[in-house]
């Protein structure tokens, strides 16, 4: 038999007894029993069911205890998220934390227990238990603003995102077949245009995706022409040289260009032109390699330094001295710079390249030959002096800007002075 105490104290039950023979002789005996009271635990959770709280990343539930003789009892609650506690409020709220939900596999549901006990008689208790459910939150997902750049553009992309997983990102970048399942990947547009790049997660909550817009400007694809590749130097022409500069450069939108006439030791810095088209002369002679930048509305650039670089020559000349002293003390160094202007007879000269002298005497024998415009006649034939008197010469060659040149002319040796004049 099951004594039931649904009172708040103990209960005396009384049990008599009575046995009875055959011959109706009978006798009966009455005990007590104390039966404790002991709770019938009962709960109510509210609301039920619940949305995890996106706001404040925390889910209050209240509870209300629904024990008979609720103030009687000591209680243990086991809320199922490794939080218990002693809670005897009739009614509480408990905060279910950030990122805690139900799990899918078990639709959702977080099982909560409570026991309630007798306290002088702890082995009188009851147990309950109930499911709610905290359903997970919607992934959150933000690809911040647009963005523009020039091509080729490259883009370190990234998200802003919340309650997803972590392991599931699939990216699209407006381009077919083009995808990454990096959760923070870099993506070159080579070509311009606009591009819709959409990422998709996945959480517990389900799937969502965000979009942004890329857009890649155009770039300039910067391309030159010249003229004249060989010119001369301003100083050694009555008239400036002028090369004429033909832009090629593609793109309508293209707006500055940044012209450099000596790109190996000025590119990038203070412009010698901005003209679409330029002219330009060198004063100085030099090989120049020509350099332009281009730059378009948006602000996109290209650069190029031309690879066949500007010749700036001398025009070319050979001028000959009409007479010139034999060293009285020997031979002079043909090569002797020092000496050339008395001693040796030699061309002052620019812009050879090909050359020959020829000096012979009055009876048309050769006495010198020379292919080195730097390498004059001392006046000595087979190591003696030659005899004073007026030589012919001839000089043939060609200067470094391809012209030909075919001079002659004579020239007095002469023995026993000290200046000549050139």
């Amino acid at each position: 038999y099951r004594f039931v105490n649904e009172t708040p104290g103990d209960r005396i039950f009384d049990v008599r007894f009575e046995a009875r023979s055959l011959y109706d002789c009978s006798a009966d005996t009455t005990k007590q029993i104390e039966v404790y009271p002991s709770p019938i635990a009962e709960f109510i959770p509210r609301p039920l069911p619940a949305d995890y709280g996106v706001e404040e990343d925390a889910t209050p539930i209240t509870f209300s205890n629904e024990t008979v003789f609720q103030d009687n009892w000591s209680y243990e609650w086991n809320y199922g998220d490794g939080t218990i506690d002693n809670q005897t409020a009739e009614t509480f709220e408990y905060t279910y934390g950030e990122f805690f939900w139900g799990a899918n596999e078990n639709d959702n549901q977080i099982p909560v227990q409570m026991v309630a006990w007798n306290t002088e008689n702890p082995e009188c208790r009851d147990t309950i238990s109930h499911s709610i459910f905290i359903y997970p939150p919607m992934p959150q997902i933000d690809l911040a603003e647009d963005i523009s750049g020039c091509q080729p553009f490259t883009v370190d992309f990234s998200a802003t995102t919340k309650y997803i997983d972590e392991t599931d990102y699939q990216w699209e970048f407006g381009i077919e077949g083009e995808t990454s399942t990096d959760p923070a990947p870099t993506f070159t547009f080579n070509e311009a245009g606009t591009y819709t790049v959409k990422l998709v997660v996945k959480g517990d909550g389900g799937s969502n995706w965000d979009y942004k817009i890329v857009h890649v400007n155009p770039k300039p694809v910067v391309d030159f022409i010249f003229n004249d590749s060989v010119v001369f130097a301003a100083s050694q022409t009555a008239d400036h040289d002028w090369i004429k500069f033909f832009n090629q450069t593609s793109y309508a939108d293209t707006t500055e260009y940044y012209w450099y006439f000596d790109a190996a030791n000025n590119f990038g810095g203070a412009a010698d032109s901005r003209d679409r088209d330029p002219s330009w002369y060198y004063e100085e002679v030099g090989e120049y390699y020509v350099g332009l930048i281009a730059g378009s509305s948006a602000g996109c650039y290209d650069s190029l330094i031309h690879p066949t670089p500007i010749i700036v020559m001398t025009e070319g000349k050979v001028n000959y001295p009409t007479a010139f002293l034999v060293s009285p003390d020997g031979p002079a160094d043909e090569y002797d710079t020092k000496n050339r202007n008395k001693y040796v007879f030699y061309p002052i000269s620019s812009g050879v390249e090909e050359y020959r002298l020829e000096i012979y005497n009055r009876w048309g024998a050769r006495v010198f030959e020379s292919r080195d415009v730097n390498r004059g006649w001392n006046g000595y034939i087979d190591g003696s002096p030659a005899k004073q008197d007026v030589y012919i010469w001839r000089a043939r060659g060609r200067y470094t800007n391809g012209q030909p040149f075919d001079v002659s002319g004579d020239v007095t040796l002469i023995h026993g002075r000290d200046e000549v004049t050139r």
